[in-house]
């Protein structure tokens, strides 16, 4: 069985001893582990302390680094998935720049778009219950939800954004409807993340954009719409949903809504560029809309959530091919994009992947089903272009002898 390799900065290692213990026990994955240690000197920069880096992990630790280097970025968090195996987990950088606190694997980062993803999961296990049917007009499950056209519109458009919704852009009055929310929003119970009410409050009233399935048009709005179906399909709030059916199985502990003024640990501090003066992001709330941007969490429940997928732990294999498959408008044509995740091909195989960009944040997963081979990437760099990297570490991963089963 594969080792699990995770770097620790030493001048933060007494903060991580329990982290450390639950390695140790095999907590993450049932793995056991090999905890190496990462020098003071400079982030990034580690010297084994235990078992020796497997050579292609010392690679990909050059590439991160020169990414790092070529475009400034603040900090980095990466995971690896191989063969289905949790393999490597690593923070690269600062969490907070001024202060000189390394990333970690504590560090939180915001997933931004990576959320959409959960709520696409969440809909097909609903699905596989019985208790939604995602070409069902979504007023068979919230009943007082209507557009101004009056058009149906299915959980499968608002998934695939083909539902004719708007996003930011293409709804003037959205800013004033959110505040309105927030301000109402005092509900820690929720975590500021009814979905429900943001959706009347902000959005839901707003005109559709195109008759649902006629047009691919990307959508966070259409993303919270369809939690919010979540939530009245599956008679529980949409978070109470992602805790029970996601969370707890996975053993994410860190994952929840990052909400302005409530206290998360470890949480990271933003950056944005300024004429190319780095400058830290004044703190924002994002949890209320959850279901398509208001996550957060460290490295390792991304990386646990996107290994999950891979092995098909939350929705079967049927789930899986729908999540997975690209969808279509009503004349028949491909839009290259599933059930919240985009479908690509690389080397004449399946390539799955999302990103996610936001004020604090730059996030990308990429997965390889049939290699079962997966990469994350969190920064705190708003600018962060991930793209390359993501190239050139799922090179090295092939080319570095795929882990036998």
């Amino acid at each position: 069985m594969a080792p699990l390799f995770v770097l620790l900065p030493v001048q933060a290692r007494k903060r991580f001893t329990l982290l450390v213990a639950a390695l140790g026990l095999g907590l993450f994955s049932g793995l056991p582990t090999a905890v190496l240690a990462q020098t003071s000197r400079q982030p990034g920069l580690q010297e084994a302390q235990s078992s020796p880096i497997p050579s292609r992990y010392l690679q990909i630790d050059t590439l991160v680094q020169r990414a790092m280097d070529q475009q400034d970025l603040v900090g980095v968090a990466l995971g690896l998935v191989e063969n289905g195996k949790l393999t490597y987990l690593k923070g690269y950088g600062w969490a907070d720049k001024e202060s000189r606190e390394a990333v970690t694997l504590n560090s939180s980062f915001r997933w931004a778009s990576l959320s959409k993803p959960v709520t696409a999961v969440l809909s097909l296990q609903l699905v596989e219950q019985g208790k939604l049917d995602l070409d069902q007009d979504i007023r068979s499950y919230w009943r007082s939800y209507n557009n101004a056209q009056g058009w149906k519109v299915t959980q499968r458009q608002l998934l695939s954004h083909l539902g004719g919704v708007g996003h930011y852009d293409d709804l003037p009055n959205w800013g004033e409807g959110l505040k309105r929310y927030l301000k109402n929003d005092s509900r820690p119970e929720n975590g500021g993340a009814d979905m429900v009410a943001a959706a009347r409050q902000i959005f839901a009233s707003a005109p559709l954009l195109s008759r649902p399935g006629t047009q691919y048009h990307y959508s966070t709005f259409g993303a919270m719409l369809a939690g919010a179906v979540l939530t009245q399909a599956g008679g529980r709030p949409y978070l109470e949903q992602f805790q029970a059916r996601i969370a707890q199985p996975l053993g994410l502990t860190s994952t929840q809504p990052d909400r302005q003024g409530q206290h998360i640990p470890y949480r990271v501090s933003g950056y944005y560029r300024d004429h190319q003066v780095i400058k830290k992001r004044l703190p924002d709330d994002v949890a209320w809309k959850l279901a398509g941007g208001g996550f957060t969490s460290n490295i390792h429940d991304l990386t646990r959530f996107m290994q999950a997928l891979l092995n098909q732990e939350l929705v079967n294999a049927t789930s899986s091919q729908a999540l997975w498959q690209s969808q279509q408008t009503l004349d028949g044509k491909k839009t290259g994009y599933g059930l919240s995740f985009g479908i690509a091909e690389r080397d004449h195989q399946l390539l799955i992947e999302h990103s996610g960009s936001q004020t604090q944040t730059r996030t990308w997963m990429s997965l390889m089903p049939q290699e079962k081979n997966g990469v994350v990437l969190m920064s705190n760099s708003e600018w962060a272009d991930f793209g390359p990297l993501r190239n050139q570490i799922l090179d090295a991963l092939r080319a570095g002898a795929v882990l036998a089963p």
